[in-house]
């Protein structure tokens, strides 16, 4: 309701601008009549930028009101869980299966993220050694690519156990 009373207004504010414009255009002696002009043209933009942001706005709470429609039973039944904390690596082999798995299933299988989202998500758990490094290209996949190449190694997963088990 908020919006659409300020998309109103925003209209209101047009009809009141353009009134100030013609009246500004009908006074020939005024020297300055290119600046004022200029000035109501940005104004004009400013407003225009402003209704399609609201609107914009508008449709996309009434997507998402038909999308996620709020019945009061569901209000009431709601629980607030607490955050998941991300799961975070520091390049250690042994880890990162387990990394592995958490990340995929709270970012990476996440639909709702976009792949520069799941990037920054990435670059965020990664700590030490495995903050270090680097892929192909400047993406989430290239970057998770060369982190599962690297510590899914299966030859350094095993070199450990058999070291432990010749000493």
């Amino acid at each position: 309701m908020e919006l659409e009373v300020k998309l109103r207004k925003l209209g209101q504010l047009q009809a009141q601008l353009d009134k100030i414009s013609e009246q500004y255009c009908g006074i020939e002696t005024s020297e300055d009549i290119e600046t004022i002009l200029e000035d109501i043209d940005q104004i004009n933009i400013r407003i225009e930028e402003t209704e399609v942001g609201l609107k914009l706005l508008l449709n996309s709470i009434k997507d998402e009101f038909k999308i996620n429609p709020v019945s009061k039973d569901n209000a009431v039944t709601k629980i607030r869980l607490p955050e998941i904390p991300l799961p975070e690596f520091s390049g250690k082999i042994a880890d990162f299966a387990n990394f592995k798995n958490l990340f995929v299933n709270l970012i990476s299988n996440n639909e709702q993220l976009n792949d520069s989202q799941k990037l920054y998500y990435l670059r965020a758990c990664l700590r030490g050694e495995a903050k270090l490094l680097e892929s192909s290209s400047d993406n989430f996949q290239s970057l998770f690519k060369a982190l599962s190449d690297r510590y899914e190694n299966q030859r350094h997963l095993i070199d450990p156990h058999v070291l432990e088990i010749i000493n």
